[in-house]
């Protein structure tokens, strides 16, 4: 039995779960989290990442889900706010929990089924490429790895724009961690699938960087129709971390209607 995921928790209202992206952790949600008013922020680290457990196994949206279901069932959070793959597990919390009255997805990684070397797109391709050339990827994965208390140290340097816990933690993966959300989450279809699912897509609002390029606009806009609201805002694919008072504002806008103050 995998131990329980490491959970952050911020404010004091009603509980909103917020779930990062691949290779990601808590304090990407931070900077966000800490400019919503009258909300309960409940942020873990997703199962392989950050923080929580690394246990072997394939990291599909089953796995995850079973790591969350119990945080879930703790913190009943009224909400689910998740960014890039975020947003695919948020979607599947949604379809297993149609108590949660709402899902907010922040440049969600909706992209369709793909197996081809770079299919994907964006920022994205790369890290394909980085997958599919498994001997040669491990390898660098585990030699991180083992530089990893260097690279904490030496990261934030070079990555000023970005917080310090948010470049050290972007490090805490393992191989089976990384590579399987990315194959098994974000390249599995699993996204568009769930937003063809209209007891899903209704309870959902997306906000989509304009400039993102990992998960670029026309990745996301076909399901403009699907969804409760659709909104632009300005800024890149880490625009919580790098935007973080307006992303803060759009998502207290999405969630006027359905999360008491």
């Amino acid at each position: 039995m995998t131990n329980p995921l490491f959970v952050a928790r911020t404010g004091d209202g009603p509980p909103v779960l917020f779930l990062h992206g691949l290779g990601g952790s808590h304090a990407s949600w931070l900077p966000v989290a800490d400019r919503l008013q009258g909300l309960g922020c409940i942020i873990p680290d997703l199962l392989g990442f950050g923080r929580s457990p690394k246990p072997p196994g394939r990291y599909d949206l089953d796995e995850h889900m079973a790591a969350l279901e119990p945080v879930i069932a703790a913190e009943r959070p009224l909400a689910v706010v998740g960014h890039s793959m975020g947003g695919v597990v948020a979607l599947e919390v949604l379809r297993r929990n149609a108590g949660i009255a709402a899902g907010v997805l922040v440049s969600p990684a909706v992209f369709p089924a793909t197996r081809g070397r770079g299919a994907t797109g964006g920022g994205l391709a790369l890290q394909g490429l980085l997958v599919e050339a498994h001997r040669n990827s491990r390898a660098l994965c585990e030699t991180l790895s083992l530089l990893r208390p260097v690279l904490r140290k030496l990261l934030p340097l070079f990555a000023r724009s970005l917080p310090k816990q948010v470049v050290r933690d972007g490090l805490e993966h393992t191989w089976a961690s990384y590579s399987g959300s990315l194959e098994r989450v974000i390249r599995s279809g699993a996204g568009p699938a769930l937003l063809r699912d209209a007891s899903v897509a209704r309870r959902v609002t997306i906000l989509q960087a304009r400039d993102d390029r990992t998960v670029p606009v026309t990745v996301v806009q076909p399901f403009e129709q699907a969804v409760a609201h659709f909104e632009l805002i300005d800024g890149g694919h880490e625009a919580p971390v790098t935007r973080p008072g307006p992303v803060a504002t759009a998502i207290e806008r999405a969630l006027a209607v359905v999360v008491p103050r």
